[in-house]
C-alpha cells in the first residue's frame, strides 16, 4: 500500500556521486493538525447546522489557545490512511494502514511516539535556584535497521521552571526532526498545538477559507466541525464543544498517490484525548504505561543522530544475466527488438492495487528524462499482468515502454531477485545476443532510486565500471559513518 509513513531515512548522506543519491521517500502532504477513531466521512456527520456565536477562524484559534494553556494533555493518537482495493472478483473494498502518533505532556515530562521515533523529555532537579535541567532522550523502534544502529540521542539544557517547553528544543536534532516530520510533512500536530508559539500558523493566511460544517458524532458525542481550505488543500477539524479537544483531523491525500485518488482517505485520530490529569503520577514525571521510558536494546549514546548507511548493494551487481526470456516475451514487440537497446530498466509492479498508482506515477514522471539520458536506445520494461498498468503505460511510445507478464519471464526474475516495486538496470551489448550486465538493483521505485538509475546510465556511458564504483562508494560511506559515530558517541548515560 502506498504509504505516508516515513521510510528508512536515506536523505542526510549521499553515497558520494550523483549515481548514488539517497533521498527520504515521504508523502509530500503539508499538514499541522490532529484527530480520533472513527471513519472520517461526510456520512458520519449529523445533518444539522448548529448556531455559532463566533466565526470558524476565531473558534479554531480558541481551541488552539486551550492547548497552549493546558498543564496536562494525553492521547492515544494514530495516523490512518485508507485506500480502495480491487479484489479478484473486481469488487472494491477499503484497506487500512496505521501508524502511532501519540503524545503525553505534564509539568515534568513530555512523551512522544511518532511513527518509529520515541522522544522523552524530563525536568530534573533545580541546578540553581531559578533554573532547572531538562533532558531529552530519543531513539527509533526499528528492528529492521537494528533500531537505527542502536543510537540513542541525549540532549540537556537549562530552562526557567516558569517557561513553556519549546518545540524547537524538542526537535533540535536534524535527523530526529526529519523523521518525525516526514509522514505529515511537519511535526506531530499535538506538539504544534501544545508547544509552538503560533500553532498551525500556515493555515491562518489571507488565502485560507474557514467555514462551519454540520456537526458530527464520534462515540456518540456530538462534535463541532470546521473546514479550512488553503491552496487547494482541505482540512476538517472535529472539536468537542465543551472540552475544546480536537478528536479528529481529515487531511488531504498525498500527491505521491498520483492522479487516481478517488476513494483514498487520510486522517489523524486522537483516541482517549484528555486535558484531565490522573491524580496518581500527575506532575511527578511518572510515565503512562503506553509510553516506554527507555529503549529495550543496548544503547549507543550519541550527542546527535548520525544517519545510518543504507543496506549494502546487491552482490549480483556486475554479474552477467541471460535475458533470452525477455527477448521473446509477449509484449516486447518484434523478436530481437531488445538487442537494439543499450540499457534496459525492468521493474515489477506492486501486487497491491493501492500501491500501483504511485509506482506508475513515479515512472511516468521520469520516463522522458530516462529516454534522453541514454546515448543509445533505452527501454523500460514493466513486469505486470495488471490491466491498469497496461492501460496507463499505453500512452508512452512502444519504442520506449513494454509491458510484459512476469509469469513469462520467471527465470529472469529469479536471477534478478526482484519483488514488487523493485527494479534493475542492465546494459546490453547491442545486436550481439551476449548476456546483459547488471548495473543496479533498487528495492523501491521512488524519486531517489530512479535518479540513481539515471546517474548509473550516464556513468556507464562515460566508461565507468558502475558496479565497482557503487561498492567503493558504499565502503566509503560506511567508513564515514563509523568516523562520525565515534565523534558523536557519549559515555554511558
Amino acid at each position: 500500500m502506498a504509504s505516508v509513513w516515513p521510510r528508512r531515512d536515506r536523505s542526510i548522506e549521499k553515497r558520494g556521486r550523483a549515481d548514488l543519491v539517497w533521498v527520504v521517500a515521504v508523502a509530500a502532504v503539508w499538514m499541522n493538525g490532529c484527530g480520533t477513531s472513527e471513519r472520517p466521512s461526510e456520512s458520519g456527520a449529523v445533518s444539522r447546522q448548529a448556531a455559532h456565536d463566533v466565526d470558524a477562524q476565531t473558534r479554531l484559534r480558541e481551541v488552539f489557545g486551550a492547548y497552549q494553556a493546558s498543564t496536562f494533555y494525553e492521547d492515544d493518537g494514530e495516523v490512518v490512511i485508507r485506500s480502495p482495493r480491487t479484489s479478484g472478483s473486481g469488487s472494491f473494498a477499503n484497506q487500512q494502514e496505521t501508524a502511532p502518533l501519540r503524545v503525553r505532556l505534564d509539568p515534568r515530562q513530555l512523551a512522544v511516539d511518532a511513527y518509529t521515533a520515541r522522544i522523552r523529555v524530563s525536568a530534573g532537579e533545580d541546578v540553581r535556584r531559578s533554573r532547572e535541567r531538562l533532558e531529552l532522550i530519543a531513539w527509533f523502534n526499528e528492528p529492521e535497521t537494528s533500531h537505527f544502529d542502536a543510537q540513542v540521542l541525549v540532549q540537556r539544557w537549562d530552562s526557567s521552571p516558569e517557561d513553556r517547553l519549546r518545540l524547537e528544543n524538542v526537535l533540535r536534532d536534524e535527523v530526529l526532526r526529519s523523521r518525525v516530520s516526514a509522514g505529515l510533512a511537519g511535526p506531530p500536530p499535538q506538539l504544534e498545538w501544545l508547544l509552538a508559539d503560533r500553532p498551525m500558523k500556515k493555515l491562518f493566511t489571507d488565502d485560507s477559507r474557514f467555514e462551519w460544517l454540520d456537526t458530527g458524532e464520534i462515540d456518540g458525542v456530538e462534535l463541532q466541525r470546521i473546514a479550512v481550505t488553503s491552496d487547494r488543500e482541505r482540512f476538517v477539524f472535529w472539536i468537542h464543544p465543551v472540552t475544546n479537544l480536537i478528536r479528529r483531523v481529515e487531511l488531504p491525500v498525498p500527491p505521491s498517490i498520483g492522479d487516481q485518488r478517488e476513494g483514498w482517505e487520510l486522517f489523524l485520530e486522537l483516541r482517549a484525548a484528555t486535558f484531565l490529569a490522573p491524580v496518581q503520577g500527575f506532575g511527578t514525571g511518572e510515565t503512562s504505561p503506553q509510553f516506554e521510558s527507555r529503549p529495550r536494546f543496548r544503547e549507543k549514546w550519541v550527542g546527535r543522530f548520525v544517519p545510518v548507511p543504507p543496506p549494502p548493494p546487491s552482490p549480483l551487481l556486475g554479474k552477467e544475466i541471460r535475458i533470452e526470456e525477455l527477448m521473446t516475451a509477449k509484449g516486447v514487440g518484434e523478436p530481437g527488438v531488445l538487442l537494439e537497446s543499450r540499457f534496459l530498466i525492468a521493474s515489477i509492479s506492486p501486487e497491491d492495487s493501492s500501491d500501483r498508482p504511485a509506482w506508475m506515477a513515479e515512472w511516468g514522471r521520469m520516463l522522458p528524462a530516462l529516454n534522453t539520458t541514454s546515448a543509445g536506445r533505452m527501454r523500460f520494461i514493466a513486469l505486470s499482468s495488471h490491466r491498469d498498468v497496461a492501460q496507463t503505460l499505453r500512452q508512452y511510445p512502444s519504442s520506449l515502454v513494454s509491458v510484459v507478464d512476469p509469469a513469462g519471464v520467471s527465470g529472469v526474475l529469479r536471477k534478478l531477485r526482484l519483488s514488487g516495486g523493485a527494479f534493475a538496470v542492465l546494459s546490453t551489448p547491442r545486436n550481439t545476443g551476449a548476456p546483459a550486465k547488471l548495473l543496479l538493483v533498487e528495492n523501491e521505485s521512488d524519486p531517489g532510486s530512479i535518479q540513481n538509475a539515471i546517474a548509473v546510465i550516464r556513468d556507464s556511458q562515460s566508461g565507468i565500471d558502475v558496479p565497482k564504483k557503487i561498492r567503493e562508494d558504499y565502503e566509503s560511506l560506511v567508513r564515514d559513518y563509523e568516523s562520525a559515530l565515534r565523534t558523536h558517541r557519549l559515555p554511558s548515560n
